[in-house]
């Protein structure tokens, strides 16, 4: 099975599928790769990219350290490059949503050099990504809602949560950008604002949001932001194609 070290000794598992650009995807809090797979989003790209399904530490079939620190954004972002270093992609466009957004400002920080562009959905550029809900209650929740979370699950996601939400410069990341980049946000989503203010950060950003759908509802509705990511990549590929 493919799995690829991290610097800090963290094997991360992933997958490919579908043939053409690279596409590395990021699962929010909770998924796995194999969240594309039941969002439809694989069926409906694979045809015409290459997509990269990655376990996210500590998450899926991935390594699940249990201390905060272990979760940070650069070893977040270092995950994803040792992936493509073992699966031999040197460059990828990247999608994130919910926690996968949050690696996503990440990526603009760390890695920009690895990927053509940027899509960011369900998590603004901002502190309290959260709504203002006390970490340990999420990680609680998260682990209420599984009937088979292992015996290390409330550990797991305690770390991931509170680092999750001491991210900073995002904000700085998003407006120093050289990529393009894409924003969405489901109209009922608490972050809604934050992330619809992101794209006005950089002039190479844009926004759409899917009417009537809170956040959990926004991932889920892969037929109808799928349509627009497509649009998105080959407009990055033929701009890069014609600047080259």
């Amino acid at each position: 099975m493919p799995f690829a070290t991290s610097p800090d000794g963290t094997s991360v598992y992933y997958e490919l599928e579908g043939e053409g650009p690279a596409v590395v995807l990021q699962h929010g809090t909770g998924g796995s790769g194999q969240s594309w797979r039941d969002r439809g989003l694989v069926d409906a790209m694979s045809d015409r990219f290459q997509l990269v399904l990655v376990d996210s530490r500590g998450h899926g079939q991935s390594d699940r350290p249990t201390e905060q620190a272990a979760y940070a954004l650069p070893k977040r972002v270092a995950d994803l490059t040792a992936i493509m270093d073992h699966a031999g992609i040197d460059r990828a466009h990247f999608y994130g949503f919910s926690m996968g957004g949050w690696i996503g400002y990440g990526v603009l920080q760390y890695a920009p050099h690895r990927f053509y562009s940027a899509v960011i959905g369900g998590f603004g550029p901002i502190t309290d990504p959260y709504f203002g809900f006390d970490p340990d209650e999420l990680a609680r929740g998260s682990v209420a809602r599984r009937e088979n979370a292992a015996s290390d699950e409330y550990e797991v996601m305690r770390a991931v949560f509170r680092e999750t939400a001491a991210f900073e410069g995002a904000e700085d990341a998003v407006r120093d950008a050289s990529m393009p980049l894409l924003f969405f946000a489901g109209s009922e989503e608490p972050r809604y604002e934050s992330v619809k203010a992101a794209a006005t950060l950089n002039d190479r950003a844009s926004f759409f949001e899917l009417p009537g759908l809170n956040h959990g509802e926004a991932g889920q509705a892969a037929d109808q932001y799928v349509p627009r990511l497509i649009e998105f990549f080959d407009r990055v590929m033929i701009d890069a194609r014609a600047t080259a």
